[in-house]
């Protein structure tokens, strides 16, 4: 049973209640922004007066120690600082009746110290206690407003700062477009000052082109859609015209659009830069156009009298001659060989460094092909007291699928530069699998000499164009420096790559990859091609007549007559057939003329297309040798028209085209129009003869193919 309290006791709890009332309204009354020891000041004068204490204080920890703050009443008499942690040594805190710990959100940060004579009730104590809560939370609440609005006035700061240190345009519009805000950055690219253009409208800047395509937008989108970065061009205040790239965001208060926020890039310097880059490009391109032409043209000039020199002189090596002419006139044709090698590489460099070409894809016998490249070394590298050797791995498969001309180019360059820079010992090449697959495989060649070497700081630049080992290597062994230039553009089509390994006095060796496709089985082996002489034996065979047997240098017949009138032109044409040489050079006409007579055939000229068009309307020709490039009317143009004519007569004459052009497109044109083979001059004879027959023989295969039907 609780004993009941005395009067007195109930006045003084009601005191005590009253005390504590009164110290909870002044600590309450603290102004938000009051400093820290403006609370504490407050709150201890309440307490020193509410509950009638001799002395209160407040002491703070601070680098390790109690440091008095505020005291009331204010004598500081003996408030020393005291180091943490022992604080009970002093005498003043040893005689306190009461010390509470101050905690601010969770940390003590110092002691509330209580003097009142005699031992504080525990009534009043709980009041103490909640009072030093009250005022930790008060100023745990002010420190939380101080360190939101710090950060507040960072973060405008920062804005502020970016805003008008940014490089780029940062303004602000209105819905009307009117501007509320500008960055220095804009004052600096319009022109204008800050009272100017707070008085301006975004309409006020654009040009009108520019004025309509934010309208567009605005129509289409409208503001609160409004995004992207677009390009516009404003007047300056002195006004030049500057190009922006401006994107915007819609700016939103309450929930609803009341502006635009946008962020623009000067991009005129760029814009004059990407139309300078643009009429380089254009200039550089019509250079390359130009370039090509000259080529084309500088090649037809060239090779025009090139074809008539090494032609003529073909052609009067086959005559009867005396020794003394005919050591004249092969001294000739190796100088016409030798020019005409610098031309072509030349030429061949012109339309690998400008990629106007592609690899064909044929398939091929990959060891007949290496035996077949090799073997005209064989005897340049006896001439000079070399071996050649070559080697092909077991890993390597016989047959590949790829370019054998260009991979025979490449070989070509690196053997004849193995065997020119060596004076002794050895040549050879070196053949094998690097990587394989199902579909395709990386081959290893590598070309090996006991040559003068390479020093290292050459083994990067040899690869260039026109470059050699040095000046002494190029006046001893002569050549243009293509080749390794040629090879390098060669391999990278292939998808391999090229390196060498040398010490000057050592030899050389160079390696190259390169990838080809693999035969798949069911591909090979395949049938020989229907245009071979196994077809023109089947053809007169299928005619019910004795069999031809044809050879490598001809075909002797028998019981020839009556044949199928295919089969009896197959015949013929080993006699000679009716060809028509187009060509407005009077010497390579009379060497076409020559070259084609001797071998049987019935020759007919014409100097340029249109003299073309009008014999073959006049008669029939097995075969139009075609050059290009003519007066009145070329050879393209004449080619259309006469396959324009043949749909009338529906016959068809067999046209090769015989030019000096070099560039890479110039076969497709004349295919293109519609002729049937393509030989480059200076005219090979072997060449020029080959043809004919592949193209005479193709029209008689498909003279069996009606004969079958």
């Amino acid at each position: 049973m609780v004993a009941a309290m005395t009067y007195s006791e109930q006045q003084r709890k009601l005191s005590d209640l009253i005390g504590f009332q009164c110290a909870l309204v002044a600590l309450r009354g603290v102004a938000v922004d009051a400093s820290e020891e403006m609370l504490w000041q407050t709150l201890l004068a309440a307490l020193f007066e509410q509950y009638g204490l001799r002395r209160v204080w407040y002491g703070r920890y601070a680098d390790g120690r109690l440091r008095p703050i505020v005291a009331v009443p204010v004598d500081g008499s003996g408030l020393d600082e005291l180091p943490e942690g022992m604080e009970e040594s002093s005498p003043i805190l040893a005689s306190a009746d009461l010390a509470l710990p101050v905690l601010v959100d969770g940390r003590c940060e110092g002691r509330l110290v209580f003097h009142a004579g005699g031992a504080v009730p525990s009534e009043r104590a709980k009041h103490m206690c909640i009072l030093v809560s009250e005022a930790t939370t008060m100023l745990s609440q002010q420190r939380l407003r101080l360190r939101q609005a710090e950060a507040i006035r960072r973060s405008e700061e920062q804005y502020r700062e970016l805003f008008e240190e940014s490089i780029d345009l940062v303004f602000t519009n209105d819905l009307e477009g009117n501007f509320t805000s500008v960055n220095r950055a804009s004052l600096r690219t319009c022109g204008y000052s800050p009272e100017e253009i707070l008085k301006m409208n975004a309409r006020d800047l654009l040009t009108p082109k520019s004025a309509e395509l934010v309208r567009e937008l605005l129509d289409r989108s409208g503001p609160n859609t409004l995004h992207g970065t677009h390009e516009v061009v404003v007047r300056a205040k002195d006004g030049h015209a500057v190009t922006l790239e401006v994107s915007a965001s819609v700016q939103i208060r309450g929930g609803r659009p009341v502006g635009l926020l946008c962020i623009a890039r000067d991009v005129s310097e760029r814009k004059r830069a990407e139309y300078d880059l643009l009429e380089a490009k254009e200039g550089a391109e019509a250079a390359s156009r130009a370039k090509s032409e000259f080529l084309a043209n500088m090649s037809h000039e060239i090779l025009t009298p090139m074809n008539g020199i090494i032609g003529m002189t073909d052609l009067t090596l086959e005559t009867h001659l005396t020794p003394d002419q005919r050591e004249c006139l092969n001294t000739v044709r190796y100088s016409a060989g030798s020019l005409l090698g610098i031309i072509n590489g030349v030429l061949e460099f012109s339309k690998l460094e400008s990629d106007k070409f592609d690899l064909e894809l044929i398939e091929f016998n990959l060891r007949e092909h290496l035996q077949a490249t090799a073997k005209p070394f064989a005897q340049l590298a006896e001439e000079k007291g070399l071996k050649l050797a070559y080697e092909v791995s077991a890993s390597v498969p016989d047959r590949v699928v790829g370019d054998p001309a260009r991979l025979r180019q490449i070989l070509v360059n690196l053997l004849g530069n193995a065997i020119k820079f060596t004076v002794k010992g050895k040549v050879s090449l070196y053949v094998e699998t690097e990587v394989s697959d199902d579909e395709s495989v990386l081959l290893h060649f590598v070309i090996a000499d006991t040559g003068i070497g390479i020093p290292r700081v050459m083994h990067k630049i040899i690869f260039e164009a026109f470059v050699q080992a040095d000046g002494a290597t190029t006046r001893r062994f002569g050549g243009t420096g293509l080749g390794l230039a040629i090879s390098t553009h060669l391999v990278e089509k292939m998808g391999g790559r090229i390196w060498v390994e040398s010490e000057e006095g050592t030899g050389s060796r160079f390696h190259f990859t390169a990838r080809l496709g693999r035969v798949q089985a069911a591909e090979w082996p395949r049938p020989a091609a229907e245009s071979s002489p196994v077809l023109v034996t089947k053809l007169l065979q299928q005619s019910g007549r004795r069999q031809t047997i044809m050879g490598a240098s001809g075909a002797q017949s028998r019981d020839t007559d009556n044949l199928h009138p295919a089969a009896q032109r197959l015949v013929e044409t080993r006699k000679g057939i009716r060809i028509l040489v187009a060509e407005d050079n009077p010497v390579n006409r009379l060497l076409a003329v020559r070259l084609l007579e001797k071998q049987g055939h019935k020759v007919q000229t014409a100097a340029d297309g249109l003299e073309a068009l009008r014999e073959v309307e006049k008669q029939d020709f097995e075969l139009v040798l075609m050059d290009v490039q003519m007066p009145e009317m070329d050879g393209v143009e004449a080619t259309k028209a006469i396959r324009q004519r043949e749909k009338q007569t529906r016959k068809h004459v067999s046209i090769v085209a015989v030019t000096a052009h070099a560039m890479a497109a110039d076969r497709e044109i004349c295919l293109a129009a519609g002729m049937d083979g393509y030989i480059s001059k200076p005219i090979n004879k072997e060449e020029l003869l080959s043809t004919i027959e592949r193209l005479i023989l193709g029209n008689f295969a498909l003279a069996h193919q009606a004969i079958c039907r």
